[in-house]
């Protein structure tokens, strides 16, 4: 059902799949009642840190963030290049901070982290003449506040990815704010007050991502220890966070009925 995976080869068709509000992939198109691809979370509940297997070791919580997880990949999947998620969303307040983060996640439930993307609302405007298909330019000169409740088209682009999805593994796409633990040099501080964000994946409003893949090619190397690769964290089965955040989805659903 709606938020769709697109993986773009070097050459031929892209290959759809939907992400179920379930968090779950599921091959085609959006087939879910008006209601079922409508999804919210609370700015800016939640977050994930990335810099050390400590930090990470924290998920971010349910209420702040939203999850979409494929099925187990049938075969090796080579990532190679920049991300681009294009999102259907409102926000309860004039402006938000999204961060999107991509994760790898073995059959035994561990989740490693890949990349990230980061956008201000207001600074969602794209220079076209400055884009790639796939690489977008935000030229950040202007700030478009948004009209609370309001439905908004919104391009997130994730930093480039060089990784291996082997078979068995699901990928994650993660939706929250950014951290408000800064860095010596960088940090965020949150751009409004807390507010509820929706995500739509319907017919009429369908969010996707699309992932540049090279296809025909596998992984020539076992898959490394979790925890061992230096930036890219990894933590432990959190499935018991799952029954949390199917039952805030059923609580924002009823809302979003009345």
């Amino acid at each position: 059902m709606g938020l769709q995976v697109r993986f773009v080869p070097a050459a031929g068709d892209a290959l759809a799949f939907a992400l179920s509000d379930n968090r779950r992939q599921t091959p085609g198109a959006y087939s879910g009642g008006p209601q079922a691809g409508i999804r919210s979370y609370v700015y800016p509940a939640g977050s994930e840190v990335v810099y050390t297997n400590d930090t990470f070791a924290v998920p971010p919580l349910p209420i702040g963030s939203l999850s979409y997880r494929t099925a187990p990949a049938a075969e090796d999947t080579v990532i190679l290049g920049a991300p681009l998620l294009t999102l259907h969303m409102s926000a309860e307040r004039a402006d938000t901070d999204l961060m999107v983060a991509l994760h790898d996640v073995s059959p035994e439930g561990q989740v490693l982290y890949l990349q990230r993307g980061f956008l201000r609302a207001s600074h969602r405007a794209i220079d076209p003449a400055n884009s790639q298909p796939h690489e977008l330019f935000h030229p950040h000169n202007r700030v478009q506040e948004l009209v609370p409740g309001r439905i908004y088209e919104i391009q997130v682009q994730i930093f480039p990815v060089g990784h291996v999805l082997r078979k068995g593994h699901s990928l994650e796409l993660s939706i929250m704010a950014p951290p408000t633990i800064p860095l010596p040099n960088w940090g965020f501080i949150p751009v409004s007050l807390s507010g509820v964000n929706t995500i739509y994946q319907t017919a009429l409003y369908p969010s996707r991502l699309d992932l540049p893949v090279i296809p025909n090619r596998r992984a020539e190397a076992p898959a490394p220890a979790c925890g061992s690769r230096v930036l890219q964290p990894c933590r432990k089965d959190i499935s018991g966070l799952e029954k949390e955040a199917h039952d805030l989805d059923q609580v924002f659903q009823k809302l979003h009925a009345k």
